[in-house]
């Protein structure tokens, strides 16, 4: 297409073809998935860093399985939800012609390559832990925030649409 074609549809406001749209929509996947996944990880890293007491490692007893899902699993996943919230956010703000639907399968997969050693490991030293629970399900809260956004994001347009 010719710079003086480009210049006439930019003037009477004609989309692009859909080819050039196309090609232009999703380059930037690849790099929009590498800097989610940087973003999820570096989080966690701070998370675990400033977590690293259970609040129910200070009862001086031993703590109920309630009391563990209450006190020590629901704020890390919570804080996991957040995490995978605050990464598409700043994901889509840098890239938002990348494709979501790939960041979220590339996160997906890594939550599920990492909780699957979990798991091994935790039925190596014995028994189901409620804690390893909640430190799976907080790898899985990341996912669901992203699909949550991918969601919202696809009714909004869809909304707008009309």
């Amino acid at each position: 297409m010719s710079s003086s074609d480009e210049r006439r549809r930019a003037y009477e406001r004609i989309p692009p073809s859909s080819s050039d749209e196309t090609t232009r929509a999703y380059e930037r996947t690849p790099a929009a998935a590498a800097v989610c996944l940087a973003l999820v990880v570096a989080a966690f890293v701070l998370f675990i860093a400033n977590f690293s007491e259970l609040p129910t490692s200070r009862l001086g007893r031993p703590p109920s399985d309630r009391e563990i899902l209450v006190y020590d699993d629901l704020p890390i996943v919570v804080a996991g939800y957040v995490i995978g919230l605050g990464a598409i956010a700043i994901t889509r703000f840098i890239f938002p012609r990348s494709s979501i639907k790939v960041v979220l399968y590339v996160v997906s997969a890594c939550a599920g390559l990492v909780a699957l050693p979990l798991l091994w490991l935790s039925a190596a030293l014995g028994g189901t832990n409620t804690r390893d629970l909640g430190a799976i399900a907080m790898l899985f809260a990341v996912p669901l925030a992203i699909a949550t956004w991918a969601v919202i994001s696809w009714c909004r347009a869809k909304r707008e649409a009309r």
